[in-house]
C-alpha cells in the first residue's frame, strides 16, 4: 500500500522512532522525510548516518526516490543503472524507458548533488576515502562539532539504523547497550533543540494488526526515550492473514 499526503511532524530537542520489520519500507521512509526537509530548509544542514551501505548506494536511493519511477532503464534495476549512471556520467548507450524518464534522472541527480555540495544535506556513508562511522561516540563529537560550528543552523540528524550503531566502551546486554545510546541521543536533541530521527527493527512475527511498542527490538530504551513512535507494515506483504484485521492501535506513543 501507498501513504499519500501524510504529515509528519518531527518535534525539535527530541527523538523520533520509525520502526518496521526487515523489508518493510523504513529506510525509504525515513529517505523521503529527509529530502522534505532539505528541500524546505535549504539554508539548514542535516546530517544523515548510514550504517550498513555505500554512500554511492545512498545516492543513488535517494536519486530514485526523487525521481518516483516504477522504472527508468531497461533490464535493469533503478537503483543498478543509477550507480553505474554515476559512474560514468553518460546515457549515450543508455535505453531509458522514455525521454520524460532520462530527463527525470538528470533533474534528480542535479538536485542531489545540490544539496550535498551546498552542505544542505551531509551523508555519512562507507567510502573509498573513509570507513564507515559506527560507534556512538564517534556519532556524539559530529553532531557535537556541527552545533558547536553551526548553531541553529544544524536543522536535524538521522540514524539508519539503531541496531548497527555500535558502543566500543559498553559491555553490558544489547539492551542496555541500545539503552545508553537511546539516552545519549535524546540528551544531544534537548541540549542542541533539533530533531533527531532513529530507524529501528520491529521484531519477527510483527503484524499490522498487532503494532505496538513491546514489538521494537530491544524496546525498553526506544520506548523510553522516544517523543515519537512510527510503526511501518507493508500491507502487500504475503504473509498477512486475508481475514480483516482488528483495528490497529495509535501509533503515537
Amino acid at each position: 500500500g501507498k501513504c499519500k499526503d501524510l504529515e509528519i511532524i518531527l518535534p525539535a530537542a527530541a527523538l523520533t522512532t520509525i520502526a518496521a520489520p526487515t523489508g518493510h519500507g523504513k529506510s525509504k521512509f525515513l529517505q523521503n522525510i529527509i529530502l522534505n526537509v532539505v528541500k524546505t530548509y535549504p539554508a539548514k544542514r542535516f546530517l544523515y548516518f548510514n550504517f550498513e551501505e555505500s554512500i554511492t548506494d545512498k545516492i543513488a536511493q535517494l536519486i530514485n526516490n526523487i525521481c518516483g519511477l516504477s522504472e527508468i532503464y531497461h533490464d535493469t534495476d533503478n537503483n543498478q543503472f543509477i550507480k553505474s549512471f554515476l559512474r560514468t556520467f553518460s546515457a549515450e548507450k543508455a535505453e531509458f524507458t522514455s525521454k520524460t524518464a532520462e530527463k527525470q534522472l538528470t533533474n534528480a541527480i542535479e538536485t542531489i548533488f545540490n544539496y550535498i555540495e551546498s552542505d544542505n544535506l551531509i551523508i555519512f556513508a562507507e567510502s573509498p576515502e573513509t570507513s564507515n562511522i559506527t560507534d556512538i561516540e564517534d556519532i556524539e563529537k559530529i553532531i557535537i562539532e556541527n552545533a558547536n560550528t553551526h548553531g541553529a543552523a544544524l536543522g536535524g540528524v538521522f540514524l539508519d539504523y539503531l541496531q548497527l550503531v555500535t558502543h566500543k566502551n559498553f559491555s553490558g546486554a544489547t539492551t542496555e547497550r541500545i539503552e545508553d545510546i537511546c539516552k545519549r541521543l535524546q540528551s544531544l536533541s534537548i541540549k542542541y533543540n533539533i530533531p533527531i530521527v532513529i530507524c529501528s527493527q520491529l521484531q519477527r512475527g510483527a503484524k499490522i494488526y498487532n503494532l505496538r511498542n513491546e514489538l521494537l527490538s530491544d524496546s525498553k530504551g526506544i520506548e523510553n526515550t522516544s517523543n515519537t513512535v512510527i510503526m511501518l507494515y507493508n500491507s502487500v506483504d504475503k504473509c498477512q492473514p486475508t481475514s480483516p484485521p482488528p483495528s490497529v492501535p495509535n501509533m503515537k506513543k
